[in-house]
C-alpha cells in the first residue's frame, strides 16, 4: 500500500482535464457521471486519503463499480495510472473495513480455498473430463512448457473448451508440457482487484504457483487467462522482489512463435467472418495486441472484420474489476452499449476472444442483445484450424 504522502503526490498529477471522461465507459451507464468518471474517482480518493471526505456508500460504489479497463491510464496526458490508484483506494476501503460484503466474502474464499468459487482443489481437473488420457501422465512431471489453467477455465464447464484446446494443440505438435493438477492455487488476481491486502497468505498461494512449477524446472509458463498472465508476469515478480525462473507467456504469443517457427502448420479453412474482442488485461495493461491477430490472419478462409474503436482505443466488455459480482446491472447496460459496436460489424458470425472472462460475459450478452452471435476462444479456433 502506498504512503499517504506517496498517495497524495499520485493523485494530485491528475489536473482535471477531462480526457479520461470523454471515453470511460461508466459514464454512460451511471447515474453519477461526473464522480463515476476517472477525474472524479482521483478527487474521491483525494477526499478519502486526505480524510476530507468520508467512506460513504456513495464514494464505496463509484471506487467498485470501476471496469478496470485502463482506457483512462492510455488517454492521461499527465500519465495518471487511474485504474491501478483505484486499486489502491480498494485496499484502504479494505483496511477501514466498509468494502462490500461481497468482496470481503470474494477474499476469504479465495484464501481458504485456493480458488475463486470456494470449491474442492480436486476438482480442478474436472474440465479435462474428455481429454483424461492426454493428460493423466502430465500432471506434476518435469518438462519445458508449464500450463496454468487458472479458476474460471478450470471450474466453469462453459469455458472448458479453452484448456482443452490448448492440450489437443500441444498433444498434436508432440510437445512435452506439464500441469499442476489440484496444486495450482488462484492466481490471485480477483483478490487484488477487490482490494485485498499483502499478507502471509496471499504470499502462501503466489510461492507456491511459482515453487511448484520452479520444482518442475519449466522454461516457460503458458496462461490463456490475461488476468493470470498480468498478474503472474507483472505482480509477482513485485511480490517477491526477483525474478521469476520461468518465462511467462500468454497462449497467443506463445502459439504466435509457432506459427512463424512453422512448427505449427494451419491447414483447415474456417470460412467465416468474426470479429475480435481485446480483452483490456491483455491489450491495454499487457500491451498485447498484435499477436492474437496474427494467429487469426493465419487462418485460411477466415475475415476479420475489426470492431471500431479497438486495440488501445477498444471498449472492454463489461466483465473486468469485479463489477458483475456487484453490480450486475451495470454490466446489462454496458453489454448493451457493447452490443451496439458489436452489431455494426454486418454480417459477422461471431466475436473471438482470448479471455475466458470475456468469453463469459460476451456469451451472456449474445443471449442478451444477439442469439445469433456465437463466441469461441481463439485456442478453440486455432484448434480447429489444425485438427484433422
Amino acid at each position: 500500500m502506498l504512503k499517504n504522502r506517496d498517495f497524495i503526490i499520485e493523485l494530485l498529477k491528475c489536473v482535471r482535464c477531462g480526457k479520461c471522461r470523454a471515453v470511460c465507459p461508466h459514464i454512460e451507464i451511471s447515474d453519477f457521471s461526473e464522480i463515476g468518471s476517472p477525474r472524479g474517482r482521483m478527487r474521491l480518493a483525494y477526499g478519502l486519503i486526505t480524510e476530507k471526505i468520508p467512506p460513504t456508500q456513495l464514494l464505496i460504489d463509484n471506487i467498485y463499480s470501476c471496469f478496470y479497463c485502463g482506457i483512462c491510464q492510455k488517454t492521461c496526458p499527465s500519465g495518471v495510472e487511474v485504474a491501478d490508484l483505484v486499486l489502491k483506494v480498494r485496499q484502504r476501503l479494505i483496511e477501514l473495513g466498509v468494502a462490500p460484503q461481497n468482496i470481503n466474502n470474494l477474499i476469504k474464499i479465495i484464501l481458504d480455498s485456493k480458488n475463486i468459487y470456494g470449491l474442492d482443489q480436486e476438482d480442478r481437473l474436472e474440465w479435462a473430463f474428455d481429454i483424461e488420457d492426454l493428460i493423466e501422465d502430465k500432471i506434476r512431471i518435469e518438462a519445458d512448457i508449464g500450463i496454468f489453467i487458472g479458476c474460471s477455465a478450470s471450474y466453469k464447464g462453459t469455458l472448458s473448451s479453452q484448456p482443452e484446446s490448448i492440450i489437443n494443440i500441444l498433444d498434436t505438435l508432440d510437445i512435452k508440457f506439464t500441469l499442476l493438477g489440484e496444486d495450482e492455487m488462484c492466481c490471485g488476481n480477483p483478490y487484488f482487484l477487490g482490494g485485498g491486502e499483502i499478507n502471509d497468505e496471499i504470499m502462501e498461494i503466489v510461492k507456491n504457483n511459482v515453487e511448484k512449477f520452479a520444482e518442475l524446472h519449466i522454461k516457460e509458463l503458458i496462461t490463456a487467462c490475461p488476468g493470470c498472465y498480468r498478474v503472474i508476469h507483472t505482480i509477482y515478480p513485485i511480490l517477491l522482489g526477483k525474478e521469476l525462473p520461468f518465462k511467462v507467456l500468454h497462449v497467443s504469443q506463445y502459439f504466435a512463435n509457432l506459427i512463424k517457427n512453422k512448427r505449427l502448420i494451419i491447414r483447415n479453412s474456417i470460412n467465416q467472418k468474426l470479429t475480435y474482442q481485446d480483452p483490456c488485461e491483455l491489450a491495454r495493461h499487457c500491451g498485447i495486441y498484435d499477436e492474437p491477430r496474427y494467429i487469426i490472419n493465419n487462418v485460411p478462409g477466415l475475415e476479420l472484420v475489426e470492431l471500431e474503436p479497438n486495440k488501445e482505443d477498444a471498449l472492454c466488455c463489461g466483465g473486468g474489476g469485479l463489477v458483475k459480482a456487484l453490480y450486475p446491472e451495470l454490466v446489462d447496460e454496458h453489454l448493451k452499449i457493447k452490443f451496439e459496436q458489436i452489431n455494426r460489424c454486418n454480417g459477422i458470425d461471431g466475436i473471438i476472444t482470448t479471455c475466458p472472462s470475456c468469453q463469459d460475459n460476451l456469451m451472456y450478452g449474445c443471449n442478451l442483445y444477439n442469439n445469433k452471435l456465437k463466441v469461441i476462444d481463439l485456442c478453440e479456433l486455432l484448434w480447429n484450424s489444425i485438427s484433422e
